[in-house]
């Protein structure tokens, strides 16, 4: 009974973006999931997954939109404690996410999107294997006119994107790296960050590959790395962050002109003070700073 009841609890919301897509925004609902989340991880797989399973599928295949999205959702939530149950059918699971990705609901299409994210955390390294059957639809999310579905789809990518080798991430860098670009331009301060985030992952991924596409991106970088609105401190880490990603992968020869700016850049972030910012972004700001010099050693 008590699994029924927590998936009960996790269903009471409405069609809506917010709740359990919304990192700030707690209610009923998010507290159902991260009981799911909990009884999944602690108690016996044997007892929990096919009782958590058969209720997911009646609502990933029920007619209503809601009740879709809340069976997306809680397959990303079950996936840290039932990682060996569901590797075992994990190619039933990702043709139901691939489902889901294709629907035509933008609520289910974003608890798709932010569960498999999850799913590529909790389920390596098979989750990864399936790379071609997911992510370029994921990218496609992209250009999505929904905020939600951009930043969750950005999520799953920087996941896969941090397991991909160098010869993977090259079938999705025509595609991706135009779409992420243009948003770090045009995005709201939370989906840029998103962005940035799956940039310095497929960076990373590529290493001294990156080389050709190393101008454009340096530039962009470079004045996020400089943003001064305090609601866009976030994005200023995450760039400062990327930019050290990118000055290893690329070498010292291609970042050497862009050293001194981006170092002074990092360097003011660590003297800031938390009169200047508030605490939560300070700290996020002087964690980029450290990572930047650490990749720079």
């Amino acid at each position: 009974k008590v699994i029924e009841t927590c998936f009960r609890l996790a269903m009471e919301t409405g069609l809506d973006l917010v709740s359990s897509e919304d990192e700030d925004v707690s209610s009923p609902s998010d507290m159902g999931f991260r009981l799911i989340d909990c009884l999944a991880c602690n108690l016996s797989n044997k007892h929990f997954y096919p009782r958590a399973l058969k209720l997911i599928e009646q609502c990933v295949t029920n007619d209503d939109p809601l009740a879709r999205k809340n069976g997306m959702l809680a397959m990303g939530y079950i996936s840290q404690g039932c990682e060996d149950p569901m590797k075992e059918n994990l190619a039933q699971i990702v043709d139901v996410m691939v489902r889901g990705c294709n629907d035509s609901n933008d609520v289910v299409r974003t608890a798709a999107a932010l569960s498999i994210g999850f799913m590529a955390e909790n389920l390596l390294p098979d989750m990864i294997n399936y790379h071609k059957e997911i992510l370029p639809t994921v990218i496609t999310f992209l250009d999505d006119s929904n905020e939600y579905v951009i930043s969750k789809a950005a999520f799953a990518i920087d996941r896969f994107c941090d397991h991909l080798d160098k010869n993977e991430i090259k079938l999705y860098v025509d595609s991706a790296l135009p779409k992420l670009m243009n948003l770090i331009n045009i995005a709201p301060p939370k989906t840029k960050v998103r962005a940035v985030t799956a940039l310095a992952s497929i960076i990373s991924a590529m290493g001294s590959k990156f080389t050709p596409f190393f101008k454009d991106t340096i530039e962009k970088l470079a004045i996020l790395c400089n943003l001064q609105n305090a609601e866009e401190i976030d994005v200023r880490a995450a760039a400062i962050e990327c930019a050290g990603h990118l000055a290893n992968s690329v070498g010292k020869a291609t970042i050497e002109p862009y050293i001194s700016t981006l170092a002074g850049y990092a360097m003011a972030g660590l003297q800031l003070t938390g009169d200047e910012i508030p605490q939560s972004n300070l700290y996020a700001l002087k964690e980029s700073g450290f990572t930047f010099f650490s990749n720079l050693s």
